[in-house]
């Protein structure tokens, strides 16, 4: 699956560990494909019988951008919409949702910083507000006391 510009990339990068069930789609996904000679790339360029990798470009705009349309994203025509796009989302989605250790995300991303992951990957869950400031208040022994009225606060 490598040429020898990959093998020296990930030499560089290291390898990047894939649950079996990733591991499994890629593996079908390169059965399928015309070049599976084992230096070929797993997305390969055909015009180039596989010797290079396909341009994020040309991958996006045949396959990624198709398949999000298919699974209903909402992507306007002419709306930016990359392999950039699809980071930004997993370590949101990985942070805030799945409630991973943010070393974890930052090490999947592969960012030297976990600042970058932090600060310019992930945004803040609104929705996670109020539940975080009512496990602070039942840490603190008021949370269960108190309810909310109208504007103001009254003991329960």
């Amino acid at each position: 699956m490598r040429n020898a510009y990959a093998m020296n990339h990930y030499a560089e990068i290291g390898y990047v560990p894939l649950h079996p069930i990733l591991a499994a789609h890629l593996r079908s996904w390169r059965e399928q494909s015309p070049c599976t000679k084992d230096g070929d790339f797993l997305f390969p360029s055909l015009k180039a019988r596989g010797r290079v990798p396909l341009s994020a470009s040309v991958f996006v705009a045949d396959y990624l951008r198709p398949a999000a349309k298919k699974a209903r994203a909402q992507i306007e025509d002419g709306q930016r919409f990359g392999l950039h796009n699809l980071r930004h989302s997993l370590s949101n989605w990985l942070v805030n949702k799945a409630k991973v250790e943010p070393k974890t995300v930052q090490g999947i991303l592969r960012h030297a910083k976990i600042q970058t992951t932090l600060d310019l990957y992930t945004q803040e869950d609104s929705d996670e507000t109020p539940a975080a400031q009512g496990e602070y208040l039942t840490a603190l022994g008021v949370g269960s006391c108190m309810l909310q009225r109208g504007v103001g606060w009254i003991a329960g």
